[in-house]
């Protein structure tokens, strides 16, 4: 039934034009031919060799965004397209447990050639890596360690373009990338495109659709669900930005009632909203209006829930994302979460965003961070 309806609406929207509403947005990129540029010249220097690209035998992603999932289906695509279907995959969030760890065993990594997409580690997994595997490639948009290992090749922009679109340019480097990876990208790494205004309605719908989906949990070393979102990629960008605009109306308003229940408190010398919510796709926006609704009243929102399979509390730390904020939240995360000494550890991408986990037993609780001043 669900091919049909999808069917049935882009029937429907085949010839709709969106309107551009977003008149006030600081656009990074003002027109395609500005991105498209930006774009080639960050990934002048990501080079690889046809034997490179094709030699890959694992493909290691980050599962907490569509930037890492569809970095996966473009490589995925190549090697298939070369005679290659035999690609392990494997994926972790990122986090620093995961930075870490891998979730992959060493006698499954043991001589292969491996391709990680969307994801840090520390120089120490770098190191095992490097001595496991034949080769390794990292294509990423985050700041990386700097490795000097003759195996080892990292690729990244440095907090530019999404690492979809840096895979893209090394896979496809002669085909023009396709407008939904446009927008993953400027949706993932906040540059938006005013020629791209509803990037994160699209993200939004395919987030749902995909990675926080249910049907597809345990399905994902399953090749034709790579398949499935290859066609995505050269898909009708309109028909997802159409389903993530009914999605955000739904969205928008279970955020704003979650929200609400929000109450002020002080937090490690610091005014908070704070709230007892943990969820894996509303969080963040959850957050994000808890600091709207407070303004300048709080220096930033705390969201925690216990997390029965860690038996510790998660705590996610959401700043106001002002170009002025002063607290380094990823920093503030690390630094309790060594406190804590939960192995789940802490930290964060950015000064805006901090997650850590915190135990409970006879000196500590979820309380204590809010009555005790740990750092």
């Amino acid at each position: 039934m669900s091919g049909k309806f999808n069917k049935y609406i882009k029937d429907c929207i085949k010839n709709v034009e969106l309107i551009n509403n977003s008149k006030n947005r600081n656009y990074i990129y003002n027109n395609e031919k500005n991105y498209l540029s930006s774009l080639k010249q960050q990934a002048k220097d990501a080079k690889l060799t046809s034997k490179q690209k094709k030699d890959i035998d694992i493909i290691l992603w980050n599962n907490r965004n569509n930037d890492g999932l569809f970095s996966a289906v473009i490589a995925n695509h190549f090697l298939k397209e070369n005679g290659k279907d035999d690609v392990q995959y494997f994926f972790t969030g990122q986090s620093s447990s995961a930075m870490s760890r891998l979730p992959i065993k060493d006698d499954i990594l043991k001589d292969k050639n491996l391709l990680i997409v969307d994801l840090v580690f520390h120089e120490n997994i770098y190191d095992k890596l490097s001595q496991l595997c034949k080769s390794v490639i990292v294509i990423d948009d985050h700041e990386q360690p700097k490795i000097n290992t003759k195996n080892i090749t990292i690729i990244t922009s440095n907090s530019g373009h999404g690492s979809c679109a840096l895979t893209w340019e090394i896979f496809y480097p002669k085909e023009k990338i396709p407008r939904v990876l446009m927008m993953i990208d400027t949706a993932d790494s906040k540059k938006f495109a005013k020629f791209l205004p509803h990037a994160n309605l699209l993200t939004s719908a395919l987030n749902f659709r995909y990675l926080q989906n249910p049907k597809f949990k345990g399905k994902w070393n399953d090749p034709t669900v790579y398949d499935e979102l290859w066609n995505v990629i050269n898909d009708s960008a309109t028909f997802w930005i159409i389903i993530g605009d009914y999605m955000a109306e739904v969205q928008e308003n279970m955020k704003n009632q979650i929200a609400n229940n929000a109450r002020m408190a002080n937090f490690q010398g610091y005014k908070v909203g704070v709230l007892n919510f943990n969820d894996p796709v509303l969080t963040k926006r959850i957050g994000r209006q808890i600091n709207t609704n407070f303004g300048d009243k709080i220096d930033f929102a705390v969201l925690w829930g216990w997390e029965y399979t860690n038996n510790a509390y998660r705590v996610q730390l959401i700043g106001h994302h002002r170009i002025t904020d002063t607290i380094n939240l990823s920093k503030m995360a690390n630094d309790l979460a060594k406190i804590g000494g939960h192995p789940r550890g802490g930290g964060g991408h950015g000064k805006n965003i901090g997650n850590f986990y915190w135990p409970k037993n006879k000196d500590k609780d979820i309380w204590t961070l809010f009555q005790k001043k740990y750092i």
